[in-house]
């Protein structure tokens, strides 16, 4: 693949970099555009994206540094020191998912915003930043699968990408598409079911709910195909499987409460 997309001089432009760059900057525009389905002023929208972002890189770093801490030497200032060199690559989804979502409801509170209406305008924008910035894991060959024979499978033979060397050359899933292409699934489904939610005032959360759902759901497949590394593992399941599992629970039970209650009244 392409892990730089042109160099000039001694810079060189990461791929990845340019992709996840591309993504934020579509998902904060979805959310923009949308942001009076929440009653949102544009000063409150711009803080809470930044809030959000900034939380999500955050949480996302610490979740890759105490997945992977043990790999990043023998003591301990040998691996924080490495931990802090590593500071512009490796973050881990769900880590920034659950601190964004933790402080952006302690936001949310502060400033007298709906929590679950701004959540459900940050779930779509969310999937669809996610799916172009896989676009850039795939340039990169980070988050990269695993061996295969099948028809779908991707060939990287730059040794600058981040496949383990033991997978160059040879057939493996594309396990980056694979989640790039669900992620755009769902965001189509989710910006359809925000705007029928708002049309006919359907209780808020449900499309929050619904993409930790199918999320989860996608999430959870697609880790059977990962070749890279994934943190330890319970009873055959990834790091990520078991907070797919636990997500994935969480959101049907709120998701089937909404119904419920959306019913009774």
């Amino acid at each position: 693949m392409h892990p730089y997309l042109f160099e000039i001089g001694n810079f060189r432009m990461p791929t990845y970099g340019l992709f996840v760059a591309l993504g934020y900057i579509s998902g904060a525009f979805y959310f923009i555009s949308k942001r009076r389905l929440a009653d949102l002023s544009k000063e409150k929208a711009y803080d809470t994206l930044f809030w959000v972002i900034l939380s999500a890189i955050i949480g996302g770093k610490i979740l890759y540094i105490l997945t992977f801490w043990n790999e990043f030497g023998t003591t301990f200032p040998e691996r924080l020191l490495e931990s802090l060199r590593s500071i512009r690559y490796g973050f881990v989804f769900y880590g920034g998912l659950i601190t964004s979502a933790t402080a952006l409801f302690f936001f949310c509170k502060r400033n007298g915003i709906d929590f679950l209406k701004t959540t459900d305008i940050l779930s779509p924008s969310l999937a669809l930043g996610h799916a172009i910035g896989r676009l850039g894991c795939f340039c990169a060959g980070c988050c990269h699968g695993r061996p295969t024979d099948s028809f779908l499978g991707i060939v990287f033979s730059n040794p600058e990408s981040l496949v383990k060397p033991q997978f160059l050359n040879i057939p493996i899933h594309p396990t980056q598409l694979y989640s790039s292409f669900s992620n755009f699934a769902i965001f189509f489904l989710l910006n359809m079911l925000l705007m029928l939610q708002f049309r006919r005032d359907l209780k808020a959360g449900i499309v929050t709910a619904s993409y930790g759902i199918l999320y989860s759901l996608s999430r959870f497949i697609t880790e059977f195909f990962r070749g890279d590394e994934r943190g330890f593992s319970i009873l055959g399941l990834s790091q990520g499987q078991i907070i797919s599992v636990a997500v994935f629970l969480f959101s049907a039970y709120f998701f089937g409460k909404s119904i419920k209650w959306k019913m009774k009244k």
